[in-house]
């Protein structure tokens, strides 16, 4: 299921990205279709999960950002949280 989608503002390209988890890890996939006919124009895969599809005004560019959680340990009794590590993406959609 997509955790966000987005349409290009010529409306020519639809973005969606969404998460799938497998042994503790997640990867998104960002699939890109050309709205005309509904053909698959590419795909790719980063870690971690989706956050917000930016088009760049002239619709030829997308950006979008990643965060994947890292496990920390703080404390010395035993106590656990996660700092996020997030990646930025940018797509020449030409």
């Amino acid at each position: 299921m997509p955790l966000n989608i987005s349409w290009s503002p010529d409306g020519t390209v639809l973005a969606a990205g969404y998460t799938t988890e497998q042994a503790a890890e997640a990867t998104t996939t960002l699939q890109f279709w050309e709205t005309q006919h509904g053909k698959a124009r590419f795909s790719y895969q980063a870690p971690g999960f989706p956050h917000q599809l930016l088009w760049s005004p002239d619709s030829h560019s997308l950006a979008t950002f990643t965060s994947q959680p890292t496990p920390l340990h703080f404390c010395a009794m035993g106590c656990h949280g996660f700092s996020f590590h997030k990646f930025l993406r940018v797509f020449e959609i030409g």
